[in-house]
């Protein structure tokens, strides 16, 4: 801010700033991107302290990272919801947060229902039409019978007109 007014500037303080340095000012909603070994709690953040401190439980970070890598969102989105939890909550923000994590689990789940209901409708739809088509095969048979087998056919075709619903 210049006299009362914002004035857009390139601010550099942030870029590739060290972890431990970061946690003294910024809390991520997960611990995961403390990017730090020895994670601080939100309790231990609000405190001021910060200092990394091995008396922490260790957290592989570099492991976790790879791992939500190859996690769809769903589990990504529990575990860090797991991981805000036990972390300990302190303001609105954070429980704002964890509420967004639920609700996208909700509702991923839903749209997973959704999907697997619309494949079994789909399914059950082409299902039906095979039950169809062998129906107006066999009523082709039928009308055929009851013109006494009129007009004359080989019995290859007759035969096939039998199969043909049995198949489908």
């Amino acid at each position: 801010m210049e006299n009362g007014r914002f004035v857009k500037k390139i601010n550099n303080n942030y870029f590739k700033v060290a972890p431990a340095k970061l946690i003294k000012s910024h809390m991520p909603f997960d611990y995961l991107w403390q990017l730090m070994d020895y994670p601080v709690t939100t309790t231990a953040f609000y405190e001021g302290k910060t200092g990394e401190r091995s008396s922490r439980p260790y957290f592989n970070y570099r492991d976790s990272i790879a791992a939500y890598e190859k996690m769809d969102t769903m589990l990504y989105y529990e575990a860090a919801a797991a991981r805000l939890q036990s972390n300990g909550m302190r303001n609105t923000m954070q429980a704002a947060r964890l509420e967004w994590w639920r609700r996208s689990v909700d509702i991923y789940r839903q749209n997973q229902r959704v999907a697997l209901h619309n494949q079994q409708v789909n399914q059950y739809n082409a299902a039906l039409r095979k039950v169809n088509m062998a129906i107006d095969e066999f009523n082709e048979f039928i009308a055929y019978y009851n013109k006494r087998f009129m007009p004359i056919q080989p019995d290859s075709v007759i035969q096939a007109m039998i199969d043909a619903p049995i198949k489908n």
